[in-house]
């Protein structure tokens, strides 16, 4: 039996669906002709009421029945209008009119949709005295009242079908004669379509025994579908892929460039920091009243504060010297829990999970407690009603694809910090600067904006990785990634250093080279007040002319960044080789890369971190020319002494 064609089935189903669309286009468009006629009728009953009240309310006022049945005659001549009754106040019949229509057909079909008959009903209120004296009522008979909308719908439904039947006819004409002819011809085409390579190809047998043009555009359309799909969601990676490298670049160079500005900053505040702190102390020797020393204090401690701003800063920057060290997490945590339940305070539930196995880390072990703190206050501040913290150490593999998509870390073994809370969380907008120096969503006073900064700073310096996982009104989560220790770790065994204080540094000659005239003096002047005989230059050609003509200098302090062509490393690098046991000592805010190389300080480097006290300054010289070691304490009582 052949099948039906295309043509025959879209005609049988196009002429229903064209006499179900005039249906439901007709009975849309009579329910809502319904809701105007309802309207307008109930509207002209009202009025009409309004009008007859007149006499109803002399009839009730008076409590004449004759009256009011004169009032109520004139409503009878409507014929829709099938009883009238005036009610006085004492709910007293004065009039009540009525007639019974014979029954019609349009009465049950009216009842399907509305009552039959139809209660309206008036206040009668005397007008000079405003008093209710009655009410007036009349029993309306709808369908009489809905004869001419009856009339309307049936033409609608009938003008409606017809219409659609007109526009489906005319359709499927069109459609035989524009699309049915050639569809076995863009069937076989179709066949031929690849989204990716367009060439033409054998039609599959299975296509080619397909039994009416629907099933041959079906089967054409699945495999054009299917090649579609798969190469449109290879290329929605790859372009989400592209996208989130895209983004990820972009974040990590405008840290790059914050890092940058904040160490020059850094570098020049700290320039400024250590000739403020010089002269502060260099005044301490003057004779001062207790106002002056008030304030010489206050100065010293404002100098402090700057101190270790700048300290933060350099650790955003990458540039703060490390000392690392293999680091066991299982060591670590219980040596700092009674500070972070300090810092945390009674409400706060503290909990440390760590793994069995846990592998040495390499970082700086200073500086991670410090970042463990300034998180934990971070987790506390987030929790202003309290909350549980959680401190939760494992060993983890980042692999290459996950490495990829984060950027600026390698793929290897990691000991994973995971600090978590139930506060109120991170919108992804507040993640995406985080880690920017004095981005903080804490009030005017509360917290400085470096805390995630520096951690940011220190975590990427020590070759590891940070990420934030936050829901808001759930909680964060901020994870460390720092870089395992493979090496053989050796038991650390301890011995009293020994101690040899130099008296005073009476007889040495020292060489002290800095581009900033004011920081030169000041350290020219801290140093001839230990008795020491100081030889200056400003650039590298100038202390290497220096230390030509003179013999009997004993050390030298020099800066890293030096202008010209010779920074302060190759320029001790230079003295070192015309004296092999020559000993420097250099002087910086900012190191940069000259003398700190994989997040470390170089091997035998003294390094005196600007701005520095006098003390400092004398342990630095201590080390440096080879007189013991020495606690701040012990130099003090000295320089005291001197």
């Amino acid at each position: 039996m052949k099948k039906p064609t295309i043509a025959l089935t879209l005609t049988r189903y196009g002429l229903t669906i064209a006499i179900v669309l005039g249906l439901v286009t007709g009975s849309i468009q009579i329910i809502r002709d319904y809701s105007d006629e309802k309207l307008r009728n109930d509207s002209f009953i009202q009025k009409m009421l309004v009008l007859a009240s007149a006499g109803a309310v002399q009839a009730a006022f008076q409590i004449d029945k004759t009256l009011a049945e004169e009032a109520a005659q004139p409503l009878l001549v409507y014929d829709f209008i099938t009883a009238v009754t005036i009610i006085d106040d004492r709910g007293i019949h004065i009039a009540d009119l009525a007639r019974k229509p014979p029954p019609k057909a349009i009465d049950q079909l009216t009842g399907l949709f509305t009552e039959s008959y139809k209660l309206y009903e008036i206040k009668l209120i005397e007008s000079k005295t405003g008093i209710y004296v009655g009410k007036l009522s009349v029993e309306v008979r709808s369908g009489i009242l809905l004869d001419d909308f009856y009339d309307r719908s049936i033409h609608v439904i009938i003008t409606g079908i017809l219409k659609n039947l007109f526009l489906t006819i005319l359709l499927l004409y069109l459609f035989h004669l524009v699309l049915s002819l050639p569809l076995s011809m863009l069937t076989k085409r179709l066949n031929t379509v690849d989204p990716r390579k367009p060439e033409p190809f054998r039609l599959p047998q299975r296509i080619a025994r397909a039994n009416n043009e629907i099933t041959e555009v079906a089967l054409s359309a699945n495999h054009i579908l299917r090649a579609s799909q798969d190469y449109l969601h290879e290329l929605e990676n790859s372009q989400a892929l592209t996208k989130k490298m895209t983004n990820q670049l972009r974040h990590s160079e405008r840290l790059s460039a914050i890092s940058q500005l904040v160490g020059g900053v850094a570098h020049d505040f700290n320039n400024i920091l250590a000739i403020i702190l010089g002269s502060l102390e260099l005044l301490e020797n003057q004779a001062l009243d207790e106002r002056g020393k008030r304030l010489l204090t206050m100065a010293r401690d404002a100098t402090d504060k700057g101190s270790k701003l700048t300290s933060q800063l350099l650790a955003y920057s990458r540039n703060q010297p490390l000392e690392p060290t293999p680091i066991l997490a299982s060591e670590l945590l219980p040596n700092m829990e009674q500070l972070l339940r300090r810092a945390l305070g009674e409400q706060y539930a503290l909990e440390f999970i760590t793994s069995s196995g846990l592998w040495h880390c390499f970082a700086d072990s200073q500086q991670l407690e410090t970042v463990l703190l300034n998180l934990t206050l971070n987790a506390r501040d987030a929790m202003p009603n309290g909350g549980n913290l959680t401190i939760e150490v494992r060993n983890t593999w980042l692999d290459v694809e996950y490495c990829a998509q984060e950027g600026e870390v390698e793929p290897g073994q990691y000991v994973c910090f995971a600090i978590s809370d139930n506060g109120t969380g991170m919108s992804k907008k507040v993640i995406a600067h985080a880690f920017e120096p004095y981005f903080s969503t804490k009030p005017v006073g509360k917290g400085s904006g470096l805390g995630l900064a520096m951690a940011y700073g220190f975590v990427k310096q020590s070759g590891g990785h940070i990420k934030i996982y936050s829901e808001e009104g759930q909680g964060t989560t901020v994870k460390l990634y720092l870089p395992r220790y493979s090496q053989l770790v050796k038991p650390s065994t301890f011995s009293e250093p020994t101690v040899v204080l130099v008296p005073d540094f009476a007889g040495y000659c020292i060489l002290v080279v800095e581009d900033d005239p004011l920081v030169l003096e000041v350290v020219k002047a801290q140093l001839m007040e230990m008795q020491i005989e100081v030889i200056t230059a400003t650039d590298a050609k100038t202390a290497l002319t220096a230390f030509h003509h003179t013999q009997k200098l004993d050390a030298a302090l020099i800066d890293i960044v030096l202008p010209g062509h010779l920074n302060g490393r190759q320029l001790a690098n230079l003295l070192e080789a015309e004296r092999p046991h020559f000993r420097i000592a250099f002087m910086s805010g900012y190191t940069e890369n000259a003398i700190i190389h994989n997040a470390r300080l170089d091997e035998g480097v003294i390094l005196l971190q600007k701005p520095f006290s006098r003390k400092n300054l004398a342990l630095v010289l201590n080390r440096l020319l080879k007189r013991g070691n020495a606690d701040l304490e012990q130099v003090q009582a000295v320089l005291d002494k001197n």
